[in-house]
């Protein structure tokens, strides 16, 4: 019998959005989105994922996530899924994220793009034209894996941090304030490993 402390949580839905006011007022909301619906999935290790769901579903979670972007008064705004945007390990760049996901960002003043798939902990930061954008990639929860294959697949000079050596995987930790959104990895032993800010958004 699991002691009484332990509780367990389920995810509301297929993606959801979840907002939270910092003590000084500053909100943050999460816009989770199901990647395997809009991506499919992946049936060999290290390929890209097949489209394999159902277009009509692949649709109106596109349509779903673009209006959530679009309302969005939060001061920081964050989206989250499994497959990254942008990633320097094994299965690197989700190519259908890249070509939907990433204009969705920049048109609506995303703050950060938050994923896993990869097993380990990166921060990459992007520049174009259209401005600049954050992706964390925590990936690491139980084992790391320490393979770049995709460093010339990422946009030149992005990746910021790359860790895949902690013993005891990895986790993220976010905090803000009406100045600053505070993104920080820490490894399973708890020492920190890595931070970095991002301003709020200009709306």
């Amino acid at each position: 019998m699991l002691p009484s402390e332990v509780y367990f949580r389920k995810y509301p839905d297929y993606y959801y959005t979840k907002t939270f006011t910092s003590p000084d007022g500053a909100t943050i909301e999460f816009v989770m989105v199901d990647t395997m619906i809009i991506c499919g999935t992946v049936e060999k290790e290290g390929e890209q994922p097949n489209h394999l769901m159902i277009r009509k579903a692949e649709e109106e979670e596109w349509a779903w996530i673009e209006e959530k972007l679009a309302n969005s008064t939060a001061d920081y705004l964050v989206v989250g899924g499994h497959y990254p945007v942008y990633s320097a390990g094994f299965h690197g760049p989700t190519e259908r994220l890249v070509e939907r996901m990433k204009p969705l960002l920049y048109q609506y003043n995303v703050s950060a793009y938050f994923s896993g798939h990869d097993h380990t902990l990166q921060h990459l930061h992007e520049v174009t034209e259209d401005g600049e954008m954050d992706y964390m990639v925590t990936g690491s929860a139980t084992n790391s894996l320490n393979i770049r294959w995709h460093k010339d697949d990422v946009p030149p000079g992005s990746l910021k941090f790359w860790n895949a050596d902690t013993v005891d995987g990895g986790f993220a930790a976010v905090s803000v304030n009406k100045e600053l959104l505070t993104f920080t990895f820490i490894s399973g032993e708890g020492l920190e490993l890595y931070q970095t800010t991002v301003k709020p958004r200009s709306l």
